[in-house]
């Protein structure tokens, strides 16, 4: 599974991809800012064949100009407007991330950042970096740089309309 975030707006090409992402959505989800029970009202494969799209299309497809259906559609709200859905998040569908949910995780990587929020990151998650060759022992140090970048990535694309998860 790979992870790309691309900001809605703006023509420099914010993104944000691979292990960075994993390491912050593991501390997003354990700080509890991802509501793991949020379902979208349509599932995914429903949403992708309305729209038409193949898989080796999806990939250049947030790049392209939407409609408000589609960005309606793509960016259904979860039950709780203080949690962003981690399904769209952690899969390889399509998902728009709205300004107002890229503040939550923004807000919420600062607060995990300052120890407002529980900072913790699995056993699993540390070994595979640490095995990867990505990190050293200075793990919290990689972690809080990354959480830093992450948070920056979510205010910045709050600002441009949100970003696109796939």
């Amino acid at each position: 599974m790979g992870f790309d975030f691309s900001a809605v707006e703006g023509e420099d090409g914010l993104r944000l991809h691979g292990v960075d992402v994993v390491v912050a959505l593991s501390a997003m989800s354990h700080a509890g800012l991802l509501d793991l029970d949020a379902r979208p009202p349509m599932q995914p494969e429903v949403i992708s064949d309305r729209y038409g799209l193949e898989d080796h299309e999806i990939e250049d497809w947030p790049f392209l100009d939407s409609t408000e259906e589609e960005r309606a559609a793509f960016g259904w709200p979860g039950p709780d407007p203080q949690r962003v859905p981690a399904c769209k998040l952690w899969n390889n569908e399509i998902w728009l991330i709205s300004p107002a949910e890229c503040m939550v995780l923004a807000d919420g990587a600062d607060e995990i950042l300052s120890g407002k929020r529980p900072r913790f990151l699995s056993h699993r998650v540390h070994s595979q970096l640490i095995a990867r060759g990505y990190v050293d022992d200075k793990l919290p140090a990689e972690v809080e740089r990354l959480l830093a970048a992450f948070g920056e990535f979510c205010r910045e694309c709050a600002g441009r309309g949100g970003f696109w998860a796939y």
